[in-house]
């Protein structure tokens, strides 16, 4: 089963959504509660939306800028992409 057929089979968008939370607070991808094909399918759709990014220093994926901004969108909580991002260095422990 190829990764955009997992993708279709479930509710993406909450899905989407649990995992970028999963790695905005830190978590590791492999601690993700998913199948190994969900987790491919959920990466590989996020990594093409430009939502998470492979670091090789940190042998993970991280929540890039947009990821965050999806994440906590500006208006809901009121803050500026530059606060995102600063949360998220913050949470990450830079």
């Amino acid at each position: 089963m190829s990764a955009s057929a997992v993708m279709k089979n479930r509710d993406d968008g909450s899905r989407m959504n649990a995992v970028l939370r999963h790695l905005g607070c830190g978590g590791d991808l492999r601690d993700f509660p998913a199948t190994a094909n969900e987790r491919v399918a959920l990466i590989r759709t996020a990594g093409a939306r430009g939502l998470v990014t492979w670091h090789k220093t940190h042998p993970r994926y991280e929540l890039a800028s947009i990821g965050w901004n999806e994440l906590m969108p500006r208006r809901r909580f009121g803050i500026s992409a530059r606060e995102a991002a600063w949360l998220g260095d913050f949470v990450r422990g830079r």
